[in-house]
């Protein structure tokens, strides 16, 4: 490896950033290379805190194998503006593109732990609910990674229990999150129940709780610009050196001052107090002459009316509405609209004004520079966190801000429904600290000679802090139950106690509309949203009891709701009224049935709706007031993975409405026009339409048509190919794909040191697929054709029949598994002496997910011998030695190798080898069942 010295974090951050690092920034980097990184990072607002991912990746490029490779950046918000992802996507881009100097050498050591010259230097993701099968950031173990997600995503995936994720995938994805990570725990008002359970993740993952650990390195640090409590001996902070840096000292002795301002009205009074929010944010504009002005509240309903109230009081201005509860692409939309307020970004004189209208989602993540902000009253941690937009550089020089409160806000002995009793005993307290002039110094710290900041008296206030309630203490038996992912323990602890604590607990549902689902027999929805799975880049997140209640047919579901994740009211049982049904996706699996109670809606479902169920305008936020529309063949496209174009008149009447349009939907109206739609999409391609739609018609293009599931319509789809080793589609025979899988193997194993490990993970992958013999499941790869399964030179592994080659009857029984068959072969094989048995058959049992710790009961009366490579099955071993039986030995190894690994370390060997049968897939590219 090439040579890196600490020293040079100073040319990697300019050569990145163009300007210098600030002091600390070098200090953590130097601290980080030789020492390992501290326990709590207590950096104020505005001081560059996301600049830990650039000192995470120095310190991976220097310490090569002893660092993470997988980065976490986990908030607990619904965020609409996240400064660290996209920070991390340029990151990323110039790593890429760096052909000398530091960014080559660092992009250099990436490349070689990665293992390739040719590979991608560093990778980034999003991670969100709402897509099953979209585990890119997953996919390459040795890559790496930046995630940028949440608490409910990042905390449900460690617990076994992941939101939005298929349930087969589980173990995956906490042993990868468990195992060479290093997780940030960025600014949040709630997260402390998730930092107790991470200490507790962190002690069992050690050697007292495994016989043999794995020891791949695991750490998480919490940041905040608002700690509490006595953190003496584990903290890192800014110093006198960082105060005097002319850029960072500006920031920190930015004056901010502000208003009181109480409006009489009862607690629950919103629109008296969006009126009162709307005015203070006109009049304080106007008398400094602001052009970006921010209004933040505590509930989304608060901020559609405060919108509401500005669109008449301020009639012609610029008024954005940002909340949390936004599909992604709709937000992506809306950021490029924020550009002009972000900081350092040229503030125009004589500019019309801008008002930005937000919930909690704004209060970090968000790297925008406002000249006024007007408030709702909130707990003193979530307004340090709202005053850091306030004049962010320290470069307007007359930021003025105002603290709204209804008058029944104040009493304490009503807790406010998102901050408890906080609010009440933060407005008290600030009232206290008024000037004489009545004005309250909002601003980090005071300059030389001033009188102490707000943040400066009160910022460690417990009372006036959302602390929420503890975690539960996370006990070896809730880690033994929620191991078990197939099939799931009853009764099963609820992961959201562990993420939030005991609180009022609302974690996220996955919304998703769908054009072609309107008119359509219910019967076939599942059939139909099959052709395009849903993908987290159009899923609106909403918490669940919002959505059930509107659901179920309440007027107001949002009353009360918050954009802080894991916080809002108690699930009950609803009384449906409202009369419309919905598909609730887990996977393309045969469950996936409309449902029409609210009761049947679980946290962290995807839930897709008719597109006239309506309901987005109610539950979450399109901008700019458009029509909702079909963002499913969009979001498949963007994964750049399986695509699809689905020739539905209800989806395609949503393109930009042209003659060539009007004429492709009287083509698609049609039975059996397949040979009218290429000529008919070729006409298609036009300037009107956006440029996704252009290059998915390029894509589309020679490929398979095929009806609509509906009976209206039709739909083309596959994969982007990029094999070097065929097109997609082809056929893959079993004896390569065990080669290629064994090839895959032989570069992951260098992530662990244990020969066995190692022995074991080569073993299982000769052995995985071999159950696929069975003449049965070749007559199913090759759409049902038994004559030519039977005299096929070669058994295939994947067939050019992709998703249709699962309809047809082949004669296998309900729920055949072909990796139980695999065990059989591998159980002849592998001698009973050999120390690395009961793993190998581990890993064949398990690698889609299943037999952790039972296998799927399946009858299969019509089994008949099987011989591949040199070895047979015969009937009588198929009918008396199925995995499902208690004596089987399938769950007794899981359970002892659980014991022998940790949870997490046989769920990280687990990946590892399900990712080895990915990656070979994806160089075939080949369609076709598991």
């Amino acid at each position: 490896m090439s040579d890196l010295r600490s020293s040079e974090f100073r040319e990697f951050f300019l050569q990145l950033h163009g300007k210098a690092p600030f002091p600390w920034q070098e200090r953590l980097a130097e601290q980080v290379s030789s020492e390992g990184w501290p326990q709590v990072i207590d950096l104020p607002t505005a001081s560059g805190k996301t600049a830990c991912i650039d000192i995470a990746l120095f310190a991976l490029a220097l310490r090569g194998k002893d660092a993470p490779r997988r980065i976490f950046f986990v908030v607990d918000r619904r965020v609409v503006v996240n400064e660290a992802f996209e920070r991390t996507k340029k990151i990323a881009e110039q790593l890429r593109q760096a052909d000398g100097g530091i960014l080559n050498k660092v992009a250099r050591r990436l490349r070689e732990l990665a293992g390739s010259d040719e590979a991608c230097p560093l990778e980034t993701y999003e991670l969100r609910g709402g897509a099953y099968r979209d585990e890119r950031w997953v996919i390459t173990p040795l890559q790496s990674t930046v995630v940028v997600s949440t608490v409910d995503q990042v905390g449900s995936r460690l617990l076994f229990r992941g939101y939005g994720v298929s349930p087969n995938t589980w173990p995956m994805h906490a042993g990868l999150i468990a195992n060479d990570a290093l997780i940030f725990l960025d600014e949040a008002h709630c997260s402390g129940a998730f930092a107790q359970t991470l200490q507790s993740i962190e002690r069992y993952r050690s050697e007292q709780w495994a016989e043999t650990p794995l020891n791949r390195p695991f750490r998480f640090v919490e940041m905040t610009a608002t700690p509490a409590g006595n953190q003496e001996g584990r903290v890192f902070r800014i110093d006198e050196v960082d105060r005097e840096d002319n850029t960072l000292g500006q920031r920190l002795r930015a004056s901010k001052p502000t208003r009181l301002v109480e409006v009489k009205g009862k607690r629950d009074d919103l629109e008296k107090l969006a009126d009162a929010l709307a005015s203070e944010a006109i009049r304080l504009a106007a008398e400094c002459g602001a052009t970006r002005i921010a209004v933040m509240v505590n509930r989304v309903r608060t901020a559609k009316l405060v919108r509401s109230r500005l669109q008449k009081k301020a009639a012609g201005q610029t008024i954005h509405l940002v909340i949390g509860r936004m599909r992604p692409v709709d937000r992506d939309d809306l950021y490029r609209l924020l550009l002009p307020l972000k900081s350092g970004a040229s503030r125009m004189e004589g500019a019309p004004p801008r008002f930005v209208v937000s919930t909690q989602c704004l209060e970090v993540g968000a790297d925008l520079d406002f000249d006024v902000l007007v408030t709702e009253c909130a707990s003193i941690d979530a307004l340090l966190q709202r005053f850091g937009r306030l004049d962010r550089l320290g470069a307007f020089g007359r930021a003025a801000g105002s603290i709204v409160a209804l008058s029944g806000q104040m009493d304490a002995k009503k807790p406010d429904e998102v901050y408890g009793e906080a609010l009440a005993y933060t407005w008290k307290s600030l009232s206290e600290l008024q000037s004489g002039d009545g004005l309250l110094a909002m601003g980090i710290e005071a300059k030389p000679g001033d009188a102490a900041t707000v943040a400066q008296q009160l910022g460690k206030a417990v009372l006036l802090r959302t602390l929420g309630k503890p975690a539960p203490t996370l006990l070896p038996s809730h880690l033994d139950a929620f191991a078990q992912t197939s099939p799931v323990p009853e009764p099963d602890p609820e992961p959201a106690l562990f993420l939030h604590g005991r609180n009022k607990s609302a974690p996220d549902v996955q919304l998703i509309w769908r054009a072609d689902l309107d008119g359509a027999d219910e019967d076939k929805w599942r059939e139909i949203v099959a052709v395009c799975p849903p993908s987290s880049n159009e899923a609106m997140p909403v918490p669940i009891s919002a959505f059930r209640k509107w659901f179920a047919g309440e007027s107001n579901p949002s009353g009360e709701e918050s954009d802080l994740q894991g916080v809002g009211q108690e699930l009950h049982e609803l009384p449906q009224q409202r009369g419309i049904k919905a598909l609730v996706w887990r996977g393309n699996e045969d469950n996936n049935k409309p449902v029409s109670q609210a009761s049947h809606i679980r946290p962290g479902d995807t839930v897709v709706l008719p597109k006239s169920a309506g309901g987005w305008d109610v539950l979450g936020h399109i901008p700019g007031e458009k029509p909702i529309i079909d963002l499913g063949d969009r979001a498949r496209w963007e994964l750049r993975r399986r695509v699809c174009l689905r020739l539905h008149p209800n989806v395609v009447a949503e393109w930009p409405k042209t003659k060539s349009r009007e004429e492709l939907l009287k083509v698609i109206k049609r039975n059996g026009a397949e040979d009218e739609i290429p000529d008919a999409l070729a006409d298609c391609e036009c300037t009107e339409n956006p440029e996704w739609i252009n290059k998915l018609l390029f894509e589309m293009r020679g490929r398979p048509i095929s009806p609509h599931p509906s009976g209206v319509g039709y739909v083309i789809e596959g994969r982007i190919t990029k094999s070097k080793k065929g097109k997609a589609g082809d056929e893959v025979l079993l004896r390569d794909h065990s080669e290629d899988v064994e090839e895959a193997a032989r570069e992951l194993v260098s992530l662990v040191t244990d020969s066995d490990q190692q022995r074991a993970l080569q073993t299982a992958a000769r052995f995985h697929d071999y159950g696929k013999a069975d003449v049965r499941y070749q007559a199913w790869l090759r759409g049902g054709d038994v004559m030519a399964a039977q005299y096929a030179p070669q058994p295939l592994a994947k067939s050019k029949f992709g998703r249709l080659g699962k309809q047809v009857n082949s004669g296998l029984p309900d729920g055949f598994r072909h990796e139980l068959l695999s065990l059989l072969f591998a159980e002849k094989f592998i001698d009973a002496t050999d120390e690395t048995r009961d793993l190998t058959l581990h890993l064949i049992a398990s690698h889609h997910g299943r037999v952790r710790p039972f296998a799927p009961v399946v009858s299969d009366n019509a089994a008949e011998c099987v011989t591949f490579q040199g070895i047979s099955v015969c009937k009588r071993e198929r009918e008396e030695c199925t995995t499902h039986r208690l004596d089987s030995g399938a769950a007794d190894r899981f359970w002892k190798l659980t014991r022998q690994y940790g949870w997490w370390g046989l769920a990280y060997l687990e990946a590892l080898f399900r990712l080895a049968d990915w990656q070979a897939s994806d160089e075939e590219n080949a369609e076709g069942p598991e």
